[in-house]
């Protein structure tokens, strides 16, 4: 896949670090086409994985047309400051206004005139793991209205070093700093080819998607930039060995969603295979005993009203009833009993008398 990575004239260190981090990363498949501002205009933007710009003092109004209709249509886009943000009031493409400029070797005094990362949002990123920041200091970056983006990384002092925006159909990474080598040592750390791999795979579509899943959730299939008609079908088997998408679904589907535990394995459009295991919410896994409120609410039973005295009584405590055959067949026993010893007496007596 091909990216292309604009810069100035005059910038020779941000290509040469970039391309050598994205070369050292393991399995990379991007080849870059580094270009300055000027060679960049009236190139067909459609043709690249995703555009970077680093470090442009001044980006011509065809130029950034051109980009921004490319991410709208579902294109990447990954833009470093730099230390050109001190000449401009809003960030090109992007819009996002330029608060502040801090040079921290010059604002801080004392032995650290520096800013490392202070905050970190590992939530829907691998770039913001707090390992790929370890230890980098910022000499250089440009505070920004956060508004609109979702904020990866700040620094000490709650400056945004990264976000992500949507633009349209297409993803941006915005990077408040530079690639240079001058406005931080982030180049010089083992963890920025970590970073520029991971950036190069969201902005491309085409990152490792993690191995466990939720029941319910959505894997998507292809990106909004490849064109459903142009592409192969992708192909899903799920845990019981079924196809569950047509022929239709399978060549214009944007994603799937999983609706069992088990293995899926999945050939995506670009031609990769996946296998992704689905689980259960952890939290539907409590094996501890429901209490009887709870229970009542699942079987749709409810609070109820509080039982009179008298119902609330116990049927034990109460008056049982007792059966009268037991009385009546021993009073007639003890009539027939009677009734026998006086007639033994009565027919004894005449007997004497004669």
């Amino acid at each position: 896949m091909r990216l292309l990575f604009v810069h100035a004239a005059t910038d020779a260190r941000s290509p040469l670090y970039f391309e050598s981090a994205l070369a050292s990363a393991a399995g990379s498949a991007f080849t870059v086409q580094s270009v300055s501002i000027d060679q960049a205009a009236g190139l067909p933007l459609r043709k690249y994985a995703f555009v970077v710009l680093s470090n442009l003092p001044a980006l011509p109004a065809s130029l950034e047309n051109d980009v921004l209709s490319y991410a709208r249509g579902g294109g990447g886009v990954l833009m470093a400051i730099g230390t050109a943000a001190a000449g401009r009031s809003r960030v090109p493409v992007l819009g996002d206004a330029i608060r502040q400029v801090h040079d921290y070797s010059r604002e801080q005094s004392g032995g650290e005139r520096f800013a490392t990362i202070g905050e970190n949002d590992p939530s829907e990123s691998e770039m913001g793991k707090r390992e790929n920041w370890a230890g980098v200091k910022f000499y250089y970056a440009a505070q920004v209205d956060d508004a609109d983006g979702r904020v990866i990384a700040r620094l000490t002092d709650r400056t945004p070093v990264l976000l992500d925006r949507k633009i349209g159909e297409g993803r941006a990474l915005l990077f408040t700093s530079g690639f240079d080598n001058l406005a931080n040592d982030f180049p010089l750390h083992p963890a920025f080819v970590a970073f520029i791999d991971q950036a190069a795979r969201y902005l491309a579509g085409t990152e490792r998607r993690s191995i466990a899943r939720q029941v319910d959730s959505y894997l998507d299939l292809r990106t909004a930039q490849e064109p459903a008609a142009s592409t192969s079908g992708v192909e899903i088997v799920d845990p019981e060995g079924r196809r569950p998408l047509s022929l239709r679904e399978a060549a214009t589907v944007q994603s799937f969603r999983l609706s069992e535990a088990g293995f899926y394995q999945v050939r995506l459009a670009s031609g990769r295979q996946d296998v992704v295991g689905v689980n259960a919410d952890r939290r539907e896994s409590n094996l501890d005993v429901i209490p009887a409120d709870v229970l009542a609410l699942w079987q749709g039973k409810g609070p109820r009203a509080q039982p009179s005295a008298a119902a609330a009584v116990p049927a034990s405590e109460g008056t049982q009833p007792y059966p009268l055959w037991w009385y009546i067949m021993a009073f007639a026993l003890l009539a027939a009993l009677s009734e026998s010893w006086l007639a033994s007496r009565y027919l004894g007596t005449p007997h004497e008398e004669s």
